[in-house]
């Protein structure tokens, strides 16, 4: 008999810039999003046809986070300091899902847009949603027991990616 994975939400690991994201949105917390179809299709007159393949490999990526998620302190420090130092801070982002051992290698991935903030009288029902810029979107199915180690590659990369960015 064939074991189905469990899925958990709270085993789903995201990180970027040295930071693991904390205080995920408690419904849909993550949305990958291509910038374009993977194909174009053109169909002349005779109904000879044309496809392409795109090669844009990037896209959007939004996490939505708690209204009193520590992350937001984070990704609005370096906002700042972006628009301060007047460089990006662009770098690798790792999506991990163990309980189908998926994971998601983002690269070159940059603050897009800041989430509009709102208050009310409660912190239920108001998430952030942080949009990142991706280059190249590559996601991925890995052999059980591989997704931890991948990870820890690539936010290892991302970690020099910065220092090398920001050094004097």
């Amino acid at each position: 008999m064939i074991k189905i994975p469990v899925y958990s939400s709270r085993l789903v690991k995201i990180a970027w810039a040295g930071h693991t994201f904390l205080g995920l949105a408690p419904d849909s917390f993550i949305e990958i999003a291509p910038n374009t179809d993977e194909t174009d299709e053109e169909v002349g007159a005779d109904s000879g046809t044309a496809i392409s393949m795109s090669p844009d490999f990037g896209g959007t990526v939004t996490i939505k986070l708690q209204q009193n998620s520590p992350s937001n302190q984070r990704l609005s420090a370096i906002v700042n300091a972006q628009k301060l130092s007047g460089r990006l801070v662009s770098t690798n982002m790792t999506i991990k899902d163990p309980s189908g051992s998926v994971i998601a290698l983002l690269f070159d991935a940059h603050i897009k847009t800041s989430p509009t903030m709102t208050r009310g009288n409660t912190a239920t029902g108001s998430s952030h949603d942080w949009v990142f810029y991706v280059q190249d979107m590559n996601i991925q199915a890995v052999p059980e027991g591989f997704a931890d180690e991948a990870s820890a590659i690539a936010d290892a990369a991302s970690i020099g990616q910065i220092l090398t960015d920001f050094s004097l």
